[in-house]
């Protein structure tokens, strides 16, 4: 679709209507006592929620108009909220304004950085998001989530649609133009989490420093401009880590119920959709009944008015899906429709399959970029990749051969969204610092960096190893990503360093965004 007045309108109104709701949300949660960060992280994720909820009710109901005068209504009270509270966003602005007096040059740059971002998301995309796209553009045509003719003969049954409404919410509009802006949410909103949980462990200049890193991650930057709903689940647990800090520290309703519904809202279509909800459910039950005991937050949600209550128990509800799983149920004979990102083969292997899959993950997470592999090829004249493939076939393939695997290992530095991995820093940072975090972390710290280490084993022991399956990292590097302001003290993360790093991870970004530039390819 070309770019016209018409579509330009389109777009605009879009992204005003989700950028009223974001500021709306920002003065709440700032009203509420959340910091600068976490009151943006907070803000991007619950008006993804919102939006999300309002497709979902609208489509099951039959109705789709409802979701737009629920939206008109809603618009209406944030607009309404932020004139009552407008010395909020002066305070925030003040705020950005010593941010960028300290760090100007990487501000800008970054600022930069994010508008050629932002013009790659927004370009027409056929691919509004990777997962579910033919059921979401079947629901738009029927205007229903349940197709008036369908059986078991002829129908699918349906994958989770908790992230693939947003899709909706812009086919409703024909934004075709605005097709990353969900994506692009995400990718702040991990910036602003990271940053928020980073300060638990570091000073500001050092927080900035690994928030940077984990925004460069390449796959991230390539989740955020091409639409994927892999980012999104992604964001949806590091807030989830974020509600679960803030829950632990200063116990209140509004953290535990952001947070469950963060945990609902995150089960998404993938292969592997229920599993890190699953984790996530478990480390909260130690986390917050080891602190306060259960019975503090059994009075917590007694304790709540009771409209806030009815507010939340018909959103929990439909981001739970059970009206979904029963409706597959009852008319298909299963709970839950076939993947739409192809073949998921199950490791037939187990433990020692496991192991293979998890040093194999381990090689691949090396990725220095293809820049590196080219610059040593040049001055050197060897391949990076070549060694690593040379030392996995002599030392790791006589003993476990293929087993865990579906394809044959291979490595790729590629630019390529869809084989990508989270770059040298991923590598070098996060999982030293998960492995750090596990021997000398704090019992907080240890017991997220268990849980994130218990779901690496899980993808390595479910799956059967493809290239494909670097998808299931994502939530892990993300929420990983704030470990490394607890590995890099002071004493290690010097000024001089922290310069490096910042001047690397810009690099590293502006690398990734012009890889996905069309005309490159």
């Amino acid at each position: 679709m070309p770019f016209n007045i018409a579509n330009i309108l389109i777009s605009l109104t879009t992204v005003a209507e989700i950028s009223v709701l974001c500021a709306a949300g920002f003065i709440l949660f700032r009203k509420w006592g959340a910091t600068f960060a976490e009151g943006a992280a907070y803000s991007l994720i619950t008006t993804m929620m919102l939006l999300s909820f309002f497709m979902q009710l609208a489509f099951l109901t039959g109705f789709p108009d409802f979701s737009l005068r629920a939206e008109i209504l809603t618009c209406a009270l944030a607009a309404a909220v932020i004139c009552k509270y407008r010395h909020h966003l002066r305070q925030a602005r003040q705020i950005l304004l010593t941010f960028l007096s300290q760090y100007p040059l990487v501000t800008v740059a970054i600022v930069i950085g994010g508008v050629f971002m932002i013009y790659l998301a927004a370009l027409p995309s056929e691919n509004i998001q990777t997962i579910s796209l033919y059921q979401v553009q079947t629901f738009h045509q029927q205007g229903t989530f349940f197709a008036e003719a369908s059986s078991a003969q002829n129908g699918q049954p349906l994958r989770p649609v908790n992230l693939s409404s947003l899709s909706l919410f812009l086919l409703q509009r024909n934004a075709s133009h605005c097709s990353g802006i969900f994506s692009m949410m995400a990718w702040i909103a991990i910036a602003f989490a990271t940053y928020a949980l980073a300060r638990r462990y570091a000073w500001p200049p050092a927080a900035f420093t690994v928030t940077m890193i984990t925004i460069s991650f390449p796959r991230l930057v390539h989740l955020a401009v091409t639409g994927s709903q892999e980012i999104i689940a992604a964001s949806v647990a590091v807030f989830c880590l974020l509600a679960i800090y803030r829950a632990v520290e200063q116990p209140d309703s509004k953290d535990l119920l952001l947070f469950i519904l963060g945990l609902f809202f995150g089960i998404s279509g993938d292969d592997l959709g229920f599993l890190f909800p699953v984790i996530l459910t478990m480390l909260a039950c130690v986390l917050l009944f080891r602190r306060h005991g259960a019975l503090a937050w059994w009075k917590l949600i007694i304790g709540c008015r009771w409209y806030v209550l009815a507010l939340v128990v018909l959103p929990l509800f439909i981001f739970s899906q059970c009206w979904l799983f029963g409706y597959n149920q009852w008319m298909y004979g299963q709970w839950i429709g076939l993947t739409c990102e192809g073949v998921f083969t199950f490791n037939a292997d187990g433990i020692i399959g496991a192991l293979a899959n998890m040093v194999r993950y381990f090689i691949a997470s090396a990725h220095f970029m293809l820049p590196a592999e080219r610059l040593c090829q040049y001055l050197f004249g060897f391949s990076p990749t070549e060694s690593l493939m040379g030392f996995y076939q002599l030392a790791i393939n006589p003993y476990f051969g293929n087993q865990g695997a579906a394809s044959v290992f291979a490595l790729a530095w590629t630019p390529d969204a869809r084989l990508s991995w989270f770059g040298p820093f991923g590598f070098l940072f996060v999982l030293p610092a998960l492995l750090y975090a596990l021997i000398r972390g704090p019992r907080r710290l240890k017991a997220i960096a268990i849980a994130l280490a218990g779901y690496f084993y899980m993808i390595a022991l479910i799956p059967a190893w493809r290239p494909e399956n670097v998808r299931f990292f994502t939530l892990f590097f993300a929420c990983g990503g704030y470990f490394s302001a607890f590995f890099l003290p002071p004493w290690r993360l010097t000024r001089i360093r922290k310069s490096v790093l910042q001047i690397a991870c810009l690099l590293l970004l502006g690398y990734a965004c012009w890889s996905n530039v069309p005309f490159i390819h």
